[in-house]
């Protein structure tokens, strides 16, 4: 088969009649209100990819999940019915069926691990993560020579390995949420965090490299360039939004040296090795964008309901009435720090909700914004994960460390809030030996946030025990402690 890069996640495979495009993302409007842009750009080439779809007997999209920048809906509904949609069949799809609903095209959902034959030409294998607030799915396509894992966004390092015969791999290799870029850090502390999780974030893509014995790795799924806000996000400057020269340089440094630099359009040829890394936007490259794109955000005239804000958190409250929760910090939701009333408290403990909000709090969750962002979260087609994926609040927290409870109630959607909170809830607590320096430690098998299976996961030289979904650590010779969350996975030194 002969595959294509189109840009951020966007991989087409053909071969005679069959075509498979993966997560193409080619809208002008960007992603996340306007926030998120791809880069390079992309856009020249949708009408490309378009022919190509057009002109194969069996053509067919795949969906890994429903982010904007994986889902395209301009882009599908530019599309002739006869493309065929592919998903895969999460614990809750109601959000992305009802967006892809609209569109007409036929859409199929695939379980966990299937294997689905596209023509007589193409299969694809799916090896999806569904816990929490994170769904999203790996694949595997196969034309019965060569076998491509498209990881992209995927947690699923627990999941792999040698057997899966792999012969070019792609994964997520920047970060892509709003930790710790929207939090009121001061800066040293910032890029300090920004570094570590940069540092676990490479880490993760050569385990997996190294598992897996690829014969080509292609980086894609990220950075996207954000030039409506802070120019450093887009250049990757003290922040988690790094760019190929970064990895190019971890991986080189590490020994590997099997990596293929694609530009949007370019294909993926097996002996074309020494391709150079895209280098990061410059500021002139970030204006070009600025300037011949235009910011949906700003664009936007949502004035706040607080009466539907506050009813749309009592939705949500609803749902988890019956779930016992304790010690955690109030969510105060602010867009007017100078008066007590612009704002609300949530309370998780009590499941209620209140006008204004007590700037003297020992421990609060604090989301600081303009009214139009509170005005978004009020309105129930909306998803809160988008919303504040546009990058437009400023967080302050306080004990400084994660809440998993919090990070479900702001980030779940309405339909699957009660699942989140009880599938990691219900993690389970079957333990397993883990060894380092001559010392075995009997463990929680399963990381606590999202119960990722720690049986084979890395423990560095500082004896930290590294979750391979998320980069956790937890402190083996401290009965298991992770310090940045105040969870544990019951470490204990195992009699020999």
């Amino acid at each position: 088969m002969r595959i294509f890069f189109y840009g951020h996640n966007c991989f087409l495979f053909k071969k005679g009649p069959t075509l498979l495009v993966i997560d193409p993302w080619f809208s002008k409007n960007g992603a996340f209100y306007g926030s998120w842009f791809q880069y390079p750009n992309n856009h020249y080439l949708k009408e490309k990819v378009i022919q190509e779809l057009v002109k194969h007997k069996n053509s067919y999209i795949f969906i890994s999940h429903e982010h904007q920048d994986h889902l395209d809906l301009d882009f599908i509904n530019s599309l002739v019915k006869k493309v065929k949609i592919i998903v895969p069949k999460y614990r809750d799809n109601l959000h992305m069926m009802s967006l892809l609903s609209s569109t007409k095209h036929e859409v199929i959902e695939l379980d966990n691990y299937s294997n689905y034959k596209i023509g007589n030409e193409l299969s694809m294998e799916l090896m999806i993560s569904d816990i929490g607030v994170d769904h999203d799915c790996a694949v595997i396509v196969d034309d019965g020579t060569t076998r491509f894992l498209n990881q992209n966004d995927c947690k699923i390092y627990d999941q792999l390995h040698k057997s899966l015969n792999i012969d070019v791999y792609s994964v997520q290799y920047s970060g892509a949420n709003w930790f710790p870029s929207c939090y009121e850090f001061e800066e040293e502390i910032k890029e300090k965090i920004s570094k570590e999780r940069v540092t676990i974030k490479l880490s993760s893509v050569l385990n997996g490299i190294r598992t897996l014995e690829p014969k080509a790795f292609i980086p894609a799924a990220g950075p996207a360039i954000f030039p409506f806000l802070e120019s450093n996000l887009s250049r990757g400057i003290g922040n988690i939004f790094v760019h190929q020269d970064t990895l190019d340089s971890y991986l080189k440094q590490n020994k590997f040296f099997k990596t293929y630099y694609l530009n949007p359009g370019e294909e993926y040829k097996e002996h074309d090795l020494f391709t150079s890394p895209i280098p990061p936007p410059s500021i002139k490259e970030i204006a070009d964008t600025r300037n011949s794109n235009y910011c949906i955000w700003d664009s936007l005239k949502q004035e706040l309901n607080i009466q539907k804000l506050i009813s749309q958190v009592k939705n949500r409250l609803v749902e988890i009435a019956d779930i016992k929760l304790t010690g955690i910090p109030s969510i105060q939701l602010i867009w007017d720090l100078d008066s007590k009333y612009e704002g609300i408290t949530i309370d998780l403990n009590r499941k209620s909700v209140s006008s204004g909000y007590d700037l003297n709090l020992n421990k609060y969750y604090r989301v600081c914004a303009d009214k139009k962002y509170f005005a978004l979260m009020s309105e129930p087609k909306n998803r809160w994960q988008d919303i504040s994926l546009s990058f437009r609040a400023k967080i302050k927290r306080e004990p400084k460390e994660f809440c998993n409870e919090i990070n479900l109630f702001l980030f779940s959607d309405i339909d699957n809030i009660r699942d989140s909170f009880l599938a990691t809830k219900n993690i389970s607590l079957e333990k397993c030996i883990v060894s380092f320096k001559g010392n075995d430690y009997e463990i929680n098998r399963y990381c606590p946030h999202q119960g990722a299976d720690l049986r084979f996961a890395e423990i560095n030289e500082d004896c930290k025990l590294i979750c391979p979904k998320h980069g956790w650590e937890f402190d083996i010779k401290n009965k298991g402690h992770c310090s940045k969350s105040n969870s544990s996975i019951e470490a204990r030194k195992y009699p020999k």
